[in-house]
Order: structure tokens, then C-alpha cells, then sequence
């Protein structure tokens, strides 16, 4: 006997199996040589046993036959052929996957979907100016704007009132600017220096009014040319204040702002603001990759809070817009991300916005509008923070709708 031979029968008798060429065909009963022998034949296994001092074939057991492929050729029956090896486990990546990320992912692709729609359109807006402000203000003001409103209109959402930027230095420039919008605008709300309840109006200073850019306290009436972060900020503000603008006035379909509808919690209204922001400065600065990468580099917003805020989103529900710390601030964009992300998009964001209109029951119009109770999300948010439960703030009742 060949060695390669040997060798195969010694393996087969060590496990107690020595197979029967196929070709030779067993019937239960009949004559076997070799003691627990095992033997397929027709789709059938039979065993060699003892039997009144004989040794015979088993009743048959059927077993299943694999198909071979075409191209391989038929194993010999004596030949031991070993057990496919497992596939690896793959290693854990060293860099566990960011949830933030994951909520980014899902907010894109509902921005996309909006994208989509963007219009073809040439909108108005109207800019003014101080002498002596870089050219960079109108024109990227003029940008932004545009493509916010072709953007938002081509997804259903009109914004009531043309907009108007004042750019200026001094109060006296703009409240002369805001005098002469008054005259010939069909909103007519009195002038204040920081703008707050005007920008139902669609009106908004950003110069030298709270959103400063550029040299802070110094002024910009000298030629001061904006970097490419600043420019960075002003098309962020652009967009946070026509956040508000469409958040506003969608609570008031196409009729003119009349002031007799009470405000949107702060935490929504101001997150809202942040996110338009946040994703139209990504688009307009063609950046190609991250929206909370670039949060960080540009410095719009602070980081996602580790912990609950001094003021939680229980305490931003009225209309203060006070934001005590970076951590307060922040949580209104991440706890919209979160919204926007797992409970129906931007579409019922703005849903939100325009039902509320109608309903000052905001609880019952989130709960509607979004598929979560506002208890429950506010859980949602604790869990996402990463705070263990037996430290989630106590839920209080809803703060009721308030008006300025």
C-alpha cells in the first residue's frame, strides 16, 4: 500500500469511519466486513453491526448530499477533508462611533430632500449699508439671503415680509434706515435698538447691533475687510435670523404679522435658528465635510454639553432667550439636531411652528406634530447627554405659552 494511502485508512480507522466507495451499492441485511463501518449509498448511511454472530448493514438513514460544483471535482470517499476555519472575528474599531455623528448623518439626508426643491428664482431683498462698511456685507448678505428664501420657498414655506438688513455703526444711521422701511412696509413695528420684537418683520441688524462680527466694540465704518471666518459668521446669522424670520411668520400663513400670537419656547425657536444657520454656512462655504466639524473650526456654536445645563430645556420653554452660559446656549442646537433627526425632519420642525400658530396648547401640538411627548423627549435628551437616570431632573408641568 502507498504511503499517501496508508495514511488516509489509518485516519479513518483512529475515528472509527472507513467509507465505502460510492459506486457499491448496500442493502440493509447484507454482509459487512468490518465492525461499526459507516457507508453512504444512494443518499442513504448505513452502518456495519453485529448481528446473530454476523456482521451486516444497518437500516438505512437518510442523510442530505451536498451538490458539487461543476467545476470541482468529486472528493475521494478515504480522503479526510478538513473543516472550513471560522472567519476571523473583525477587530473593534479603536474609535467608538460618535453618536452626534449618526444624528448628522440623518439630518443631512433631509436636507438633501429640501435641496432638491431649491428655486429657480431671483428674490428681493434690501440691504443698507453705512459708507465706509466692506463690500463683503452686501454681497454676501445678498448671497445668503437669496438662497435661503429660493431654498425654503421651494419647500413650501413663504416668508410674509421682504427682508432688510441695516448695516451700521452708529444708532443714529440705523434708526434712520429703519424709519424709512417703516414708511413704505406694510409691517410697521416700533424701532428699538436691539431689534428684539422686530424681527417679526424680517428686519434685523447685525453690524454693530448683538451679533457683532469682526472687530469687536471697534468700528467698521473704516474698510475692515471680513476674514473667511468672519464671512463664515455672517452667513451663519443670515441664517439664524431668517430661521426666525420663517419660524415666526409660519404662524401666520401669508398674513402680515398682527402681534397677537403668544411665543415659541425658546429652546425650539432659538435651535431652530441655529441649525438653519449652521446648515446654510456649510452650503455656502462648499464645505464638503462635517457641519460639527466646521461648528468647532468656525466657532459658531460651543460643544455638544456633557452634562444638564444650568438652564435645561424644562427652564428655555417661555420667552426668555437668556442664554446664561455656553451650555445653555449649545443645547438648543443639539437638542433640535436631536428632534429633527429621530422625530419627522425639517418638515415637521416647521409643521411645529405653523400649527402652534393656531394652537397655543404647544404640548399637545409637539406631541401631534413630532410622534414623542414633550416628557418624553425631554428623556430622550437626558439619555443622549449620557446622564444615568437616577440623575434626570424631576418633570415639571409645561411652561404655558407666553407673549412679548
Amino acid at each position: 500500500m502507498r504511503r499517501g494511502a496508508l495514511a488516509a485508512v489509518v485516519m479513518a480507522l483512529i475515528g472509527g469511519v472507513l467509507a465505502t466507495p460510492a459506486s457499491a451499492a448496500i442493502k440493509a441485511g447484507t454482509t459487512c466486513t468490518k465492525l461499526n463501518q459507516v457507508s453512504v449509498s444512494a443518499g442513504y448511511k448505513y452502518t456495519c453491526i453485529k448481528s446473530s454472530k454476523k456482521l451486516v448493514w444497518s437500516k438505512g438513514v437518510k442523510v442530505a448530499v451536498p451538490t458539487p460544483s461543476s467545476s470541482a471535482s468529486p472528493t475521494p470517499a478515504s480522503t479526510s477533508v478538513p473543516s472550513p476555519k471560522p472567519s476571523p472575528t473583525p477587530t473593534p474599531s479603536a474609535t467608538p462611533v460618535d453618536p452626534e455623528k449618526l444624528l448628522e448623518a440623518k439630518v443631512n439626508q433631509y436636507w438633501t430632500k429640501w435641496r432638491a426643491n431649491l428655486l429657480n428664482t431671483d428674490p428681493r431683498v434690501t440691504v443698507i449699508v453705512q459708507a465706509g462698511y466692506s463690500k463683503k456685507w452686501e454681497e454676501i448678505t445678498l448671497s445668503a439671503t437669496k438662497y435661503i428664501l429660493k431654498l425654503f420657498e421651494g419647500n413650501g414655506l413663504k416668508l410674509v415680509q421682504t427682508p432688510y438688513w441695516v448695516y451700521g455703526d452708529t444708532e443714529e444711521f440705523r434708526k434712520q434706515a429703519f424709519d424709512v422701511y417703516a414708511q413704505n412696509a406694510p409691517c410697521h413695528p416700533p424701532y428699538m435698538p436691539n431689534l428684539e420684537e422686530v424681527i417679526y418683520c424680517a428686519i434685523a441688524d447685525i453690524g454693530a447691533g448683538g451679533l457683532r462680527i469682526g472687530r469687536d466694540g471697534q468700528s467698521m465704518t473704516g474698510g475692515y475687510e471680513l476674514t473667511a471666518n468672519d464671512q463664515k459668521l455672517l452667513n451663519y446669522f443670515i441664517g439664524h435670523e431668517m430661521g426666525i424670520f420663517y419660524e415666526v411668520q409660519a404662524q401666520y400663513g401669508d398674513s402680515p404679522y398682527t402681534g397677537i400670537k403668544d411665543q415659541i419656547p425658546s429652546w425650539i425657536r432659538e435651535g431652530t435658528a441655529q441649525m438653519v444657520g449652521v446648515l446654510i454656512t456649510n452650503d455656502l462655504s462648499n464645505n464638503q465635510g462635517s457641519y460639527i466639524d466646521m461648528i468647532q473650526k468656525v466657532g459658531m456654536l460651543p460643544p455638544k454639553p456633557t452634562q444638564i445645563c444650568v438652564k435645561d430645556l424644562q427652564m428655555a420653554e417661555g420667552k426668555d432667550k437668556s442664554w446664561p452660559d455656553n451650555c445653555s446656549h449649545g443645547m438648543n442646537f443639539y437638542a433640535v439636531q436631536l428632534l429633527v433627526a429621530n422625530h419627522g425632519g425639517l418638515d415637521a420642525l416647521f409643521k411645529f411652528d405653523q400649527t402652534y400658530g393656531t394652537n397655543n396648547d404647544w404640548p399637545t401640538v409637539f406631541k401631534e406634530t413630532f410622534g414623542i411627548s414633550r416628557e418624553d423627549f425631554y428623556r430622550e435628551w437626558w439619555t443622549y447627554l449620557g446622564i444615568p437616570k437616577a440623575n434626570w431632573p424631576e418633570i415639571k408641568p409645561a411652561t404655558p405659552a407666553e407673549h412679548y
